[in-house]
């Protein structure tokens, strides 16, 4: 595999994940391999292939129109307007009935059936996902995550009022957007030309929501191939309705489907701002994506440097650390994750100067929502031999953490109460080094912290 890692689209893919930008844009691509726990691997068709074998199934009927859908089918490249006319001539000969019913068939997954790709895409946390595919594989990573299985605003094409209910609430509430329908409702689904007419042509919502989120935010693009007809249809509604590109995105783009994929790849990003990462096989998209919520992208690391700009004159950089402690508190679970990894990994590391791992030390009561195992690492760093600026820097980072209402708290509790006779050591030490401009502050800080938790746990 290609080092994904050094690709720009990479890191603006991580970035976007960090800070809760991030929107998710699937084809069918996600749903192979679509399998209910405990049972046998069994893949969704493609487009393509539903209407192979709908041209198998209906083959006595289809009559003089059998051949056109075999030059349809069979033309290279394989063309989204191709596609559309063989379902149009399918739908027409054997009725609409007949068709959306072998459809439903044909798509139709076992009860909380999903995809490896599923999973790993919720495990992004994104603001939003919009998929082309009828299947339930995202409804149900959802619900295998999630104890509340109604905070998501899921709707079709023709859902205005469920759209702009997530406008409205500035998508705060995790949203899913069907753009050609869903197995549960078969009526809903985008099956030849006549249903992308009344979509692309009449569904205003739709395409003044999907015109809203691809400004303001960044997509991921995965499950399409470069021949795939939803993807062209996703590329020229971009081009027709949005006048090409409107922000920074990210397609994931497995290599050896076309010989001008270099050519073709920068061609998405003048007119689409599409940036492609390229992958060898479909398990490198797997890693790519899993990597997403664990590296850094350039806009974080440079927010974790910003809030070590610290010298013996804290006015310095006050405003830039300021300015990076507000941003600190804007992550998403995963995003959180890798500053708090980042800053104690600079609180540990005695190369550092002491002022920089002090400023890591209070860095970290800054993040929102606060990482597994910060509080114990904190209380673990307030020690004799530690330079007093750092304890008293990591005493007023526990003081912003919000305590927990349970168990947990009594235990951080105890051990910061017997951290009494430590912190007036600390203090004695700390008016001895006055080239640190420290004051005595750890036993104040100390006292402040218990009292704060004491009350907490007394709620």
């Amino acid at each position: 595999m290609h080092d994904h890692r050094q690709n720009p689209g990479f890191g603006l893919l991580c970035d976007a994940v960090a800070y809760r930008r991030l929107v998710v844009v699937t084809g069918s691509g996600v749903s192979v391999g679509v399998a209910q726990p405990g049972s046998e691997p069994t893949a969704l068709p493609t487009w393509h292939l539903v209407l192979s074998q709908l041209r198998s199934r209906f083959a006595a009927r289809l009559g003089a129109a059998a051949a056109d859908v075999d030059l349809l089918l069979s033309a290279r490249p394989r063309g989204a307007d191709y596609l559309i006319e063989a379902a149009t001539l399918i739908r027409e000969a054997v009725g609409v009935g007949n068709y959306r019913d072998a459809v439903v068939q044909l798509t139709t997954a076992p009860d909380d059936a999903r995809s490896p790709l599923h999973d790993l895409i919720e495990d992004l946390e994104p603001l939003g996902i919009i998929t082309f595919n009828y299947d339930l594989g995202h409804e149900n990573a959802y619900r295998a995550r999630r104890r509340d299985r109604h905070l998501m605003h899921r709707a079709f094409y023709s859902d205005e009022r469920k759209l702009r209910a997530v406008l409205a609430g500035d998508f705060q509430t995790r949203f899913l957007l069907k753009a050609h329908g869903c197995i549960s409702r078969p009526k809903t689904i985008v099956l030849d030309r006549a249903s992308y007419r009344e979509v692309m042509a009449r569904q205003l919502g739709y395409r003044a929501f999907a015109h809203h989120v691809l400004a303001r935010f960044s997509a991921l693009i995965v499950g399409f191939g470069l021949n795939d007809p939803d993807f062209e249809d996703l590329l020229q509604s971009f081009e027709a309705n949005f006048g090409g590109g409107v922000g920074e995105h990210v397609y994931i783009w497995k290599r050896g489907q076309r010989e001008d994929e270099e050519a073709r790849a920068l061609v998405l990003r003048r007119r689409y701002g599409l940036v492609c990462i390229f992958v060898d096989s479909f398990d490198d998209v797997r890693t790519v994506i899993s990597d997403a919520r664990i590296q850094m992208g350039s806009e974080l690391r440079h927010t974790i440097s910003a809030t070590l700009k610290r010298s013996a004159d804290v006015e310095q950089f006050r405003q830039i650390r300021r300015k990076a402690h507000i941003e600190l508190g804007r992550l998403s679970a995963a995003g959180a994750s890798v500053a708090g990894t980042a800053l104690m990994a600079c609180v540990t590391d005695e190369t550092n100067p002491v002022l920089v791992r002090a400023e890591a030390a209070y860095s970290l009561g800054k993040i929102r929502p606060t990482p597994p195992g910060v509080a114990n690492f904190l209380l673990d760093r307030i020690e004799v031999r530690v330079p007093p600026a750092i304890v008293t820097s990591t005493l007023a980072a526990l003081l912003q953490l919000d305590p927990p209402v349970d168990e947990q708290l009594a235990i951080w509790t105890r051990k910061a109460a017997a951290l009494e006779s430590v912190c007036r050591q600390v203090d004695a030490l700390s008016e001895a080094e006055l080239e640190t401009r420290e004051p005595p502050r750890a036993r104040k800080y100390l006292e402040a912290l218990i009292a704060r938790w004491r009350a907490t746990s007394s709620l």
